[in-house]
C-alpha cells in the first residue's frame, strides 16, 4: 500500500516538473529572406539560426569581430537616418531583425512578425546596396 502511494507521488512529479521551453526557430523570418541577403540583428541566436537558412548576416556580439558598434549604431534609437544608412550601405544590409525592444527605423517596412517571441522582421527600403564587384 505504501509502495503504490511513493509510485503515484512519482508519477505526479513528473507530470508538473517543468520542461524546457525550446529555442525558437526563425522558418517564419526566413521565408522572407533571400538566400545570401544580408541581415542585421542585435540577437545573437537569431543570428546563428538565420545563417542556417541561407542568410548573410552583421552579426552582434563577440562572433562579430568588429561589428558589434555597427549593429548598435543602426538600431539604436539615438541614431540618425544617416548612421543608419552608412551602416546599410556599407555592410548592403536588406533585413532588419529586431527583438522586442528594438524599434523599426522609419526608412524600414515590417515584413513579417513573431507572435511567439514579439520579433520582428524589416525590409530596407531605399535604393539597392551597390553590387560587389570581384576581378
Amino acid at each position: 500500500m505504501y509502495a503504490g502511494g511513493v509510485a503515484a507521488a512519482a508519477c505526479l512529479g513528473l507530470l508538473t516538473v517543468p520542461r524546457p521551453v525550446a529555442p525558437p526557430t526563425y522558418e517564419w523570418a526566413a521565408r522572407h529572406i533571400g538566400r545570401g541577403e544580408v541581415v542585421l540583428t542585435a540577437d545573437r541566436h537569431a543570428a546563428l539560426a538565420l545563417a542556417g537558412f541561407g542568410a548573410n548576416l552583421v552579426p552582434p556580439g563577440p562572433v562579430a569581430k568588429g561589428h558589434e558598434p555597427d549593429v548598435r549604431a543602426c538600431l539604436s534609437p539615438a541614431s540618425t537616418r544617416a548612421d543608419r544608412a552608412a551602416v546599410v550601405r556599407r555592410h548592403r544590409v536588406r533585413r532588419l531583425l529586431l527583438t522586442r525592444r528594438d524599434r523599426a527605423p522609419g526608412e524600414t517596412v515590417v515584413v513579417a512578425w513573431s507572435a511567439r517571441t514579439g520579433e520582428v522582421l524589416a525590409r530596407v527600403v531605399g535604393p539597392a546596396p551597390a553590387p560587389v564587384t570581384t576581378r
